[in-house]
């Protein structure tokens, strides 16, 4: 982009020339400034491409105004593909990205209300304990030394860490980085303790003692591969120092499962998990101490504010009552203040920064959200709306990557790209009004008119999966019934108990499959084939009609280009001005090596390469590998769920949020259901897609049922609620007020259901049919 953009304040719109990021075809467009403006679209047609290009246009002009020195330190997104981009003011993207994994990290944390309260409890609370840092769990001055301020425990199972019946050589360690192998088996097995080949059982108790919590003991006899000045730590040390004590630890997915089997929390005895010390457990305002406050919902911590009789705490107290009242304008109400902000979805911790947007009064600036209104129910949306107003009307302009049809009826002005995902897509198809729009020829104006049809007919089916006397959370002795060989829709409004619900489900039946919202792990080089595990079984292909080993076919491997490393584009380093990327010149961007690429098989009539077999489509994929059903299974299972449009070799940074909900659907699908009988457990599934999305998502899942299996998805879709077969809505609120099973039964019977909000908003967009 480099010298076009420019910041011109005075301007009444931001101007996109000729963008060309990913799918775009040479869009060229206008934003208004000070308004809330739409982008809407199916799934993969665009939309974040467009945004994102404006982001990264606004910050690189931003980062222009400093010295070179400083730029090259500067956390800036990559610049997008666009001839000019003009009228630019600051620009701040807020992401549906999930906070970081620190322990310590809460909602009282993130949106700045902690340090205010702790200031309150230090002014007014009785008997005092001392100073704002004194009410921390984080501090050493308020924190309890037998947790470190947790609230918890970590207990580790022995009977789960350790097979007794196996040898270390055998992996009498079971958890993935002792296995043998590793780096940290070695060092177990060189370091003299214990006969590697000895069976854990009848090693002396002494010897295990040492093997599993020994703590810088210098050896005696280390075998030779042992570093010749290290001491040495046993098991455990070195898991809690690696995994358990060190915040925001990276760890694998395998690590993940084998934490989680063999560590328990326990609630700290000294403090009752509480995290604080004995002075600030017995420090209360109005009844409770801070630890006491932070737990209760926000709505609820609102009510105890107001309770408070002292003038010293005013403009603390004003301060939190204007995060804590901005939360609940984003729906968010629900949550208390002490919630791991691990715990949140993708789409909580976007409005927990969004509240922090409203709080700190910034003007002139335009904000890029991703999908605001994911993970809402259809009674919080129009206080979202009100709060992108607020920011709007504060002197901002706002522009959202938005399916969801009551937030584009919303917005001063609409863009919509299409008309298809993927090479199909990438054109402006619509700009306008949202008035204009519902009167459009495009598929979101189509989805703006359509009323959803109810089916009144109950589902006969011959079993059920069964929930017994839930109490988990807010969850009131819940019990609950799933047909089988049906789609069920567990919702209602945020806080009400879905979650917990599924959680129970998953607990007393250990046979059901869950799809979380966890974004697909992968590098900058993940690749739909290595997503779901293709690579191998293509490479394979090439490898036997070659005779060259399959290395030579990975563009990670033997076969990838020396000059760009198998990346297909090379980069220069243009010190402390932006690198520059180019297409590979060796390679032409094919990414593969000359050997590599005058390998060519007989597919369809044709002679490819495998770069040529990476380039094409999953559609045309499923014809070339019809006689190998590893792979056309699979690449069949893409083109029933709508992403038969995707290349085989096209990288998972280039997807958008609505493609990589499928795809990671796809890969559970493929992996972890070993049978038709399966029961699958959807969370969100329809995060980022678009109407017409929804309605290829729920094709594809009665497919599935149709031939056995049973599907669980909590959604707040109304298009998925209205196309069950069985619905379970929970409510009747948040929290407290919630944890009931209001109405179970058809969409119409839920439609009908006067004390239930999924309904009555179900019965505004549908009508019955027979």
């Amino acid at each position: 982009m480099g010298e076009a953009a420019h910041i011109r304040p005075g301007e009444r719109e931001i101007r996109i020339v000729g963008a060309r990021t990913h799918n775009l075809r040479n869009v060229s467009t206008s934003i208004p400034k000070n308004k809330l403006v739409g982008i809407a679209g199916v799934s993969g047609s665009g939309k974040s491409s467009l945004a994102l290009t404006l982001a990264a246009a606004g910050q690189q002009a931003i980062a222009s105004l400093f010295p070179p020195f400083l730029q090259a330190r500067m956390n800036t997104l990559s610049p997008g593909v666009v001839d000019e981009v003009q009228g630019l003011t600051f620009t701040a993207v807020v992401r549906q990205k999930r906070f970081s994994k620190n322990v310590r990290s809460s909602v009282s944390t993130v949106t700045g209300i902690a340090p205010y309260l702790r200031l309150m409890f230090s002014r007014a609370a009785t008997p005092s304990a001392g100073f704002s840092p004194s009410y921390s769990p984080n501090d050493p001055r308020g924190m309890c030394k037998k947790c470190a301020g947790l609230g918890y425990v970590d207990r580790i199972d022995l009977a789960e860490l350790v097979d007794p019946a196996r040898s270390l050589n055998e992996g009498a360690i079971r958890f993935p980085s002792f296995a043998p192998g590793t780096y940290r088996w070695k060092r177990l097995v060189c370091s003299g303790i214990a006969d590697n080949d000895t069976a854990w059982k009848l090693l002396s108790p002494e010897v295990q003692e040492l093997l599993l919590y020994g703590q810088n003991v210098k050896l005696q006899r280390p075998l030779p591969g042992y570093p010749k000045h290290g001491k040495f730590d046993g098991v455990i040390p070195r898991i809690e120092t690696s995994y358990l004590k060190k915040a925001g630890a990276k760890i694998t997915a395998k690590e993940k499962i084998a934490l989680d089997r063999i560590v328990s929390h326990l609630v700290c005895a000294a403090c009752d998990g509480q995290g604080i010390n004995a002075a600030a457990r017995g420090s209360r305002l109005n009844g409770l101490n801070i630890a006491e406050a932070s737990q209760l919902s926000i709505t609820d911590f609102i009510a105890y504010l107001g309770g408070i009789k002292s003038d010293a705490i005013d403009k603390p107290r004003e301060k939190i009552l204007n995060r804590a009242k901005s939360i609940c304008e984003v729906g968010l109400g629900y949550l208390s203040l002490n919630r791991p902000t691990d715990s949140l979805s993708g789409g909580e911790a976007q409005r927990l920064r969004i509240v922090g947007l409203l709080g700190a009064s910034i003007t002139d600036t335009t904000f890029v959200m991703d999908e605001p209104s994911s993970g809402l129910h259809a009674s919080d949306i129009y206080r979202l709306i009100a709060a992108l107003r607020k920011l709007r009307d504060s002197g901002n302009t706002v522009l959202l990557v938005e399916h969801n049809i009551e937030i584009l009826r919303a917005c001063d002005r609409v863009i919509e790209l299409g008309p298809g995902p993927g090479s199909r897509g990438g054109k402006i198809i619509f700009e306008g009004s949202a008035k204009d729009l519902a009167n459009a020829v495009t598929p979101t104006g189509k989805a703006m008119r359509a009323k959803l049809e109810l089916p009144g007919t109950p589902v006969y089916a011959t079993g059920s999966i069964d929930v017994s006397h839930a109490n988990l959370n807010n969850l009131k002795d819940v019990s609950a019934s799933f047909p089988t060989g049906a789609l069920t829709v567990v919702s209602g409004v945020a806080g009400s108990g879905k979650s917990s619900l599924i959680t129970v489900l998953a607990e007393q039946n250990p046979q059901v499959v869950l799809v979380d919202q966890v974004p697909l792990a992968g590098s900058a080089r993940s690749s739909l084939l290595t997503a779901l595990d293709l690579a191998d079984p293509v490479r394979k292909v090439f490898s036997q009609a070659s005779k060259l080993p399959a290395s030579w076919f990975s563009e990670n491997g033997q076969g990838a280009c020396p000059s760009c490393k198998g990346r297909g584009t090379t980069r220069v380093d243009m010190a402390f001005m932006d690198d520059v990327e180019t297409i590979c010149e060796q390679c032409g961007g094919k990414k593969f090596n000359t050997k590599t690429l005058s390998v060519r098989l007989p597919f369809g009539g044709r002679l490819l390469s495998i770069a040529d077999v990476l380039g094409t489509s999953v559609i045309d994929a499923t014809k070339l590998f019809a006689n190998y059903p590893e792979i056309s299974t699979i690449t069949l299972l893409l083109q029933d769920v709508g992403l038969g449009y995707l290349k085989l070799g096209q990288t998972l940074n280039t997807l958008s949020g609505g493609e990589l909900q499928r795809l990671k659907l796809i890969k559970q699908l493929a992996t972890s259901c070993p049978s038709q009988k399966s029961v699958l457990i959807l969370d969100e599934v329809t995060t980022g897609l678009h109407p017409n999305d929804v309605e290829h998502l729920i094709t594809f899942l009665r497919r599935r049922t149709t031939k056995g299996f049973t599907v669980i998805a909590v959604d707040h879709n109304l298009r998925l609620i209205a196309k069950a077969d069985h619905n379970i809505d929970l409510g009747p609120g948040a929290g407290d007020e919630g944890g009931s099973i209001v109405c179970e039964g058809s969409p119409r019977t839920l439609a009908d259901c006067a004390s239930s909000q999924t309904g009555n908003w179900l019965s505004k967009i549908s009508t019955p049919v027979s």
